[in-house]
């Protein structure tokens, strides 16, 4: 598993249900083999981490692909929700523009250098937090108020099935 130039795996793991075996690291490598449908289909600078996924056997090259933005980052670790199928990867970015980071913990790098935690499907594309509702417009009348919002854009990979309005009358909480 490499390209044109040099490539490191630093961590794999294993998911039993599929018999699969997911990997992680870095590649400088510009014809890594990364596969359709995946986070990111080309280098996006000097070194990027890569995901990969194959079978048991290590014979068919099942997904793999880039994650990383305009600096040099890498994944040095790798494990897989036991009860979801999302892979997990952490490593250090260097990149202020790295993927998937909008809604986390910390959804803006620091100065570059920052330790990096990602989540993606098992088909490795990003799953992002949801993202929040634009209200569009409130009116207010008879002791009530009508608020219509847009969707969120993004669902962070799950339906969203409800959302929760609270509000502040005289002071108290009320939730419905």
């Amino acid at each position: 598993l490499g390209g044109n130039n040099d490539d490191a795996a630093w961590a794999l793991t294993f998911r039993k249900e599929s018999d699969e075996v997911y990997v992680t690291g870095e590649t400088y490598s510009t014809d890594f083999p990364s596969t359709t449908g995946g986070t990111q289909a080309t280098l996006s600078a000097v070194v990027d981490a890569f995901i990969g996924r194959l079978n048991t056997n290590l014979t068919t090259l099942i997904q793999a692909t880039y994650v990383g933005g305009a600096n040099g980052d890498v994944t040095r670790a790798i494990a897989i929700h036991p009860l979801r199928d999302e892979v997990y990867v952490a490593g250090d970015a260097n990149s202020l523009d790295f993927p998937g980071v909008t809604g986390g913990a910390q959804s803006a790098s620091g100065i570059g250098g920052d330790v990096v935690v990602a989540r993606v499907s098992r088909g490795l594309t990003l799953i992002d937090s949801p993202s929040v509702p634009i209200i569009g417009a409130a009116t207010s009348g008879d002791g009530q108020i009508s608020i219509a919002f847009t969707a969120p854009t993004s669902d962070g990979g799950s339906p969203i099935t409800g959302y929760t309005v609270v509000s502040n009358p005289a002071g108290g909480v009320d939730a419905n």
